[in-house]
């Protein structure tokens, strides 16, 4: 909370490696979306192809 207090964005990371719900929280948060529409996102087949 302090980060955002002094003035700073808020960053959002997915990684492959960390698990789905952190992941769902981000994406939803970064695009201001739900849950569902954020799932619907992280089951892309190629989400995290290089």
């Amino acid at each position: 909370m302090g980060i955002l207090l002094a003035g700073f964005d808020p960053q959002y990371i997915i990684r492959q490696s960390r698990n789905n719900d952190e992941n769902l929280q981000a994406l939803a948060q970064f695009f201001t979306i739900s849950q569902e529409q954020a799932q619907g996102l992280l089951n892309k087949p190629h989400l995290f192809d290089d």
